[in-house]
């Protein structure tokens, strides 16, 4: 029992002050209850992460979707380059170029699809004001006038 109650005192809650009258440096060393867990940061973090829930979930969502893309980009490229040399070195043979063009045209659709998923996400973001799923960039669409 007198450990809990250390425990509590080193936090700042019921059972006893925070040792200096002050704070501890963990807790808040307000009594009533509370522990004063609200002052805590993860030093491991940048500064920008240590923030309210909805402001850390922004950015998980943002930074998972720009890790979504960068993969999604990469095997892009990564398809093209397949489909390229599939088709210089199939010496001909015409299912070798058919199944070249072929991987060639649906990375190109891949890419397509992958910057249309992004408007659309964007967009919804952008009406809802989803934080997380806002363009990197302004979007003012009070220039747009429709006649």
């Amino acid at each position: 029992m007198e450990n809990a109650s250390r425990l509590l005192a080193a936090f700042g809650g019921p059972g006893g002050s925070s040792g200096s009258g002050g704070s501890s440096g963990i807790g808040s060393g307000s009594s009533g209850g509370s522990f004063g867990l609200e002052g805590i940061v993860n030093n491991a973090l940048p500064f920008s992460y240590n923030a309210e829930g909805a402001n850390l979930l922004s950015r998980f969502i943002q930074s998972s979707i720009g890790l979504i893309f960068v993969i999604a980009i990469i095997s892009f490229l990564f398809l093209i380059a397949w489909g390229a040399v599939q088709w210089i070195l199939s010496g001909g043979d015409k299912g070798a170029v058919q199944a070249a063009q072929s991987r060639i045209t649906n990375a190109i659709i891949g890419l397509i699809v992958l910057f249309g998923v992004f408007a659309v996400v964007a967009l919804i973001g952008y009406f809802l004001n989803i934080p997380g799923l806002q363009l990197p960039f302004s979007l003012d669409l009070s220039r747009i006038k429709i006649n």
